[in-house]
């Protein structure tokens, strides 16, 4: 009776894959910080607080959210970390 001989290899942590959780993490640590500073703006009275409308819509296979945001908004959502195709 054969058996099979499964050899596991090591892991390997590229320089580049590194790099580009480094480059994720500094990001959101940049989105973050600007987050922080929007939202202490708006406790001081410098920035507005601003209702953006969220339409969900749903069809076979599809979902569509669409957000209405005034001229001039600045806006900080969530991190996305599906593939997504997103229109402006």
């Amino acid at each position: 009776m054969a058996t099979s001989r499964i050899v596991m290899q090591p892991l390997k942590y590229d320089y580049h894959v590194r790099k580009e959780v480094e480059s994720i993490n500094s990001n959101r640590q940049v989105i973050q910080s600007a987050a922080n500073a929007m939202i202490d703006k708006i406790a001081c009275g410098e920035l507005e607080e601003q209702e953006c409308p969220v339409t969900h819509r749903f069809t076979d296979g599809i979902y569509l959210r669409e957000i209405f945001m005034p001229k001039g908004t600045r806006i900080i959502g969530r991190y996305i970390l599906h593939s997504t195709l997103m229109l402006f």
